[in-house]
């Protein structure tokens, strides 16, 4: 699909962070971000998108200050969290329907339509598992009423709606490694992917 054909629409971008679970006891994170009227003259790097200062305590506070200033200025995000153990026991099934989540909670939230509205997703790791993927992730939408393009993309840097849902992803994992608590940030913005089972309309 060319790219002139997202110019207008409503894009919902997917990516995630700790993809390969490189820091051991924090879950995959996996991010959506709506972009309204997506429009093609747009900076390559907006404020605070440089990945820097991620999990090193030293520079922690730097750290929040960006990420709180990032996700601020981009608020139209929701994200799952998807562990090693369920990636384990539902494999790359479980990634689909968490993604399949994070699609039919933002038109929900945002009333969007399927008419306006495509999704531009990160490539998974080889051309297999991100076909797979697709076609679950398809067949899961279409089953509960939403008909909507799906694209995957392999680099992030030059796509703007992918750009930001991997950001979002990358702050959001920081924020809970950095964090005390045990607490995940943005609780009302965070869903689990079970809700793929209820309806959406």
């Amino acid at each position: 699909m060319p790219k002139s054909k997202f110019y207008g629409k409503n894009i919902i971008g997917i990516d995630e962070s700790n993809n390969g679970f490189q820091k051991k006891g924090l879950p995959m994170v996996i991010a959506s971000h709506l972009i309204r009227d997506y429009k093609r003259a747009v900076p390559q790097n907006e404020a605070f998108e440089r990945k820097i200062l991620a999990f090193k305590p030293r520079q922690q506070e730097e750290f929040l200050r960006r990420a709180k200033e990032f996700l601020r200025k981009n608020p139209d995000f929701l994200y799952t969290t998807y562990s090693e153990k369920q990636q384990k026991e539902f494999g790359l099934y479980g990634r689909a329907e968490a993604m399949a989540s994070l699609i039919f909670e933002l038109f929900k939230r945002e009333s969007l339509s399927t008419k306006d509205t495509a999704v531009i997703a990160h490539r998974i790791d080889d051309s297999s598992s991100t076909k797979f993927i697709h076609e679950n992730l398809e067949k899961l939408l279409e089953d509960n009423g939403v008909k909507v393009p799906i694209f995957f993309r392999g680099n992030e840097q030059r796509i703007r709606a992918i750009r930001k849902a991997d950001r979002v992803a990358y702050y959001l994992a920081g924020l809970r490694f950095l964090r005390n608590s045990g607490k995940w940030p943005y609780r009302r913005k965070k869903i689990s992917y079970d809700s793929i089972y209820s309806s959406l309309f």
